[in-house]
């Protein structure tokens, strides 16, 4: 299997070299759903970061004898938020997972090109 990593860093180039070897991959939709992937990841992060520092906030107003209703009712809506997240993240990651097994390894410069192997 190829690292996204080539993948993304040489987009064109993996796909001049498959086109060679008489392959097409979804090297476009690829890409498309890892751009998704990451920014859901940095949004998730963020809401956790926000979360935790919410968390402390309300630790604080009840050791003050206040009421923090309102910030406690904010941050299950945050939660679902992360859970939804995290269920789009697994969703993104398992379709990449599959376009990834579809492309098949790039060929050493050195093999001829040829539709199979028989040529």
């Amino acid at each position: 299997m190829l690292d996204i990593k080539r993948i993304r860093a040489n987009p064109e180039e993996v796909k001049k070299i498959l086109a060679k070897k008489g392959e097409f991959p979804a090297i476009d939709e690829l890409l498309r759903l890892d751009e998704k992937r990451r920014e859901t990841i940095v949004k998730s992060e963020q809401l956790k970061k926000l979360r935790n520092e919410v968390s402390d906030k309300i630790a604080e107003i009840k050791r003050a004898g206040q009421d923090g209703t309102e910030l406690i009712e904010k941050m299950r809506e945050v939660s679902q938020n992360i859970k939804e997240m995290d269920q789009e993240l697994r969703e993104y990651e398992s379709q990449i997972e599959a376009l990834l097994l579809e492309i098949p390894n790039l060929p050493h410069e050195s093999v001829p090109l040829g539709k199979d192997e028989n040529e």
